[in-house]
């Protein structure tokens, strides 16, 4: 789900959490959370192959035009794109148990959250901003009613 241009190109950090590469990058992030999390409680996969997932989640600019051509469903075709280039064994592990409801709600609830830390810092900065403000002018007189 791409940011309106029109904010996007004022806060462009944001942007890139909600552009195709984002989109995928959270929902990359939440198999590999979930491989680690079965790793650490069942022992597979193991470290080298959750690092062989997280090396073919990488996408190129061919596999995104893949990817977001408006036909069946996306993360499916991710899901299996990137299974393709593993061995079966791991492949397996990235969605096994999973609905792909668990996967987007758990990859949009990521992006929002990188979002609203943006957002956030930008309020702090501005928030320091204002302070400075009102301290440099703290004796400047005004006109009351």
């Amino acid at each position: 789900m791409p940011a309106p241009e029109r904010y996007g190109d004022e806060v462009p950090e944001v942007r890139s959490l909600w552009d195709g590469v984002g989109y995928f990058r959270a929902q990359g992030e939440v198999w590999i959370a979930r491989a680690t999390a079965r790793s650490r409680l069942k022992g597979l996969p193991t470290e080298a192959e959750i690092g062989m997932m997280q090396l073919h989640l990488n996408l190129s600019d061919d596999d995104l035009t893949y990817l977001n051509e408006p036909r069946g469903h996306e993360t499916n075709r991710y899901l299996r794109l990137v299974q393709g280039r593993l061995p079966a064994a791991v492949g397996n592990y990235f969605h096994e148990g999973m609905t792909s409801s668990d996967l987007l709600d758990t990859a949009l609830a990521l992006q929002h959250l990188r979002s609203l830390d943006i957002v956030d810092n930008s309020f702090e900065d501005l928030a320091a901003a204002l302070l400075e403000k009102a301290d440099e002018h703290r004796l400047t007189l005004q006109i009351a009613r």
